[in-house]
């Protein structure tokens, strides 16, 4: 038996509910791939959790909508699911798909001729996650307009190709820090501009204008030695003078400071949503806390942020900063900066909206909300929680009575849950996973079954792509210029291993 057989029968005889994650890429042989993946509920020996795992390659005949339905369809037919457009067909298979998680593409989520669209007019109560790391880049992409950031992020990506392909210019930077080593203070990292641009995420945008910050003084003192050197030709040393006199501008300096401590709760965020062992409610937890921090930012006055502040403090009279003046710095500099770079945080932060779904699987599955309350008071938690069933059953009736959920039964169910919870379990120091494994197997478990398969379908949802991301670096890895031609089912098994 295969290993993909093998997987495919585990999961048939233990799963009730699935989900698939997609995205798509071209490889070495100019073949469009779109790579499946599966995330359900899995129990270890001491919690419970989710898997996700690669699953399938197709590719698609059309780049369209359809064409991507029949790469899913035939992906999932080991499943029993000989069509994602048919409702009957799809609640009869084991395990029923409910959900599914893509970038932002227009042929995925499109509502009337995407792909989203198209199923979720089959089948009802499908949850469509766009993948929230992508929608993260996209969010700042559109909050960070304001022309101080566009001006910055030319200068990230000129500054990345004046130095990427000369080891020259590297060599002549190295020693420019290290003479300066011994008079200003620079952290131990590298001294090459980090690329920002292209398919880079936000996290290597916050890189690059952090080592600005960290070198801004090399960076200068090398620019203005290219731009006197007389074996530069002269229409080069004229377009490095150009950007000299820019970016010594002191706005150039105090935006980058401002903008490495803009992009830390969003950078932060976007790391999390790509880790491998990652689930719906972690995900949660993290995007509120995340957005928490993005309104204490709103809330505080940038030249008070962190970064700012620290710029500022070094700042030697004349006001240089590692040996390189800044030109033009003054309080209406400043007060341009704030504003701009504060309505580029501002516009991030609306954007940011909570999905009522997601936040009542949040308010369900998250044990340690499940506080008795104090004296008398009314229980607000059993309130909210019978609230947040009452939100997931209705959206998932169909699947969750396919496998033989009571909906009439949750609401006694969960509130035995929570009396039980609160009298035998430690919900306030146990991880809310660890506390569901014990819900899952102590001896009482029975009694609340259907609260059981609601659980097993939350964790089965899914809100990031990441692992299919992470998986195009291992195509590229094993089919490469000199592997072209091998065959799509060699290259399936070789990443299946």
């Amino acid at each position: 038996m295969t290993q993909r057989n093998e997987f495919v029968n585990t999961i048939q005889s233990n799963l009730h509910f699935f989900s698939f994650l997609m995205d798509g890429t071209t490889d070495a042989g100019n073949v469009e791939d779109e790579l499946i993946g599966i995330m359900g509920f899995c129990k270890n020996k001491a919690e419970v959790g989710s898997f996700v795992r690669f699953f399938s390659i197709q590719v698609p005949t059309k780049a369209n909508a359809d064409g991507l339905i029949v790469c899913v369809k035939q992906a999932l037919e080991p499943f029993g699911i000989d069509s994602v457009l048919e409702k009957a067909d799809v609640l009869a298979s084991r395990p029923i798909l409910i959900g599914s998680c893509t970038d932002g593409a227009s042929v995925n989520i499109g509502q009337r001729n995407g792909m989203r669209g198209k199923m979720q007019r089959a089948l009802p109560w499908i949850f469509w996650g766009w993948c929230y790391a992508h929608r993260l880049e996209l969010a700042c992409k559109d909050s960070f307009t304001s022309g101080l950031f566009q001006g910055i992020s030319d200068m990230l990506l000129r500054l990345y190709y004046l130095y990427s392909k000369s080891p020259k210019k590297l060599r002549e930077l190295a020693e420019v820090v290290s003479d300066l080593r011994g008079v200003f203070e620079f952290p131990k990292s590298g001294d090459t501009p980090i690329r920002s641009e292209g398919s880079r995420w936000i996290s290597h945008k916050r890189q690059a204008l952090q080592r600005i910050v960290d070198r801004y003084g090399a960076y200068m003192a090398h620019l203005e030695s290219l731009a006197e050197d007389r074996s530069v030709s002269s229409s080069d040393r004229a377009r490095l003078k150009g950007y000299l006199s820019k970016w010594q501008q002191g706005k150039i300096l105090i935006g980058c400071s401002m903008y490495v401590d803009a992009l830390k709760v969003p950078s932060m965020l976007s790391k999390v949503l790509q880790e491998e062992k990652l689930n719906i409610v972690s995900s949660l937890q993290n995007i509120l806390k995340s957005k928490k921090s993005l309104q204490s930012l709103t809330d505080t006055d940038p030249l008070q942020w962190p970064t700012v502040k620290l710029i500022c403090n070094r700042l030697t009279a004349g006001n240089e900063y590692q040996g390189a003046t800044l030109k033009n710095y003054n309080q209406a500099m400043l007060t341009s900066c704030r504003d701009q770079a504060l309505a580029d945080v501002q516009r991030l932060d609306s954007s940011m909206r909570d999905v009522n779904l997601l936040r009542a699987i949040l308010t369900f599955l998250d044990t340690q909300t499940w506080r008795a309350p104090v004296a008398e008071a009314e229980d607000k938690a059993l309130t909210e929680v019978q609230n947040a069933v009452d939100v997931i059953a209705t959206t998932f009736r169909e699947p969750l009575e396919a496998v033989g959920v009571r909906i009439l039964e949750l609401q006694d169910e969960i509130t035995e849950v929570l009396e039980y919870s609160r009298q035998y379990l430690s919900i306030e120091t146990d991880g809310y996973k660890s506390v569901w494994y014990k819900l899952h197997v102590c001896p009482d478990a029975v009694r609340w079954e259907n609260v059981i398969l609601l659980c097993e379908l939350c964790f089965s949802l899914l809100f990031s792509n990441g692992c299919i991301e992470r998986m195009f670096s291992a195509l590229k890895l094993v089919k490469t210029d000199r592997r072209t031609q091998l065959s799509h089912q060699m290259l399936t098994d070789i990443l299946e291993i």
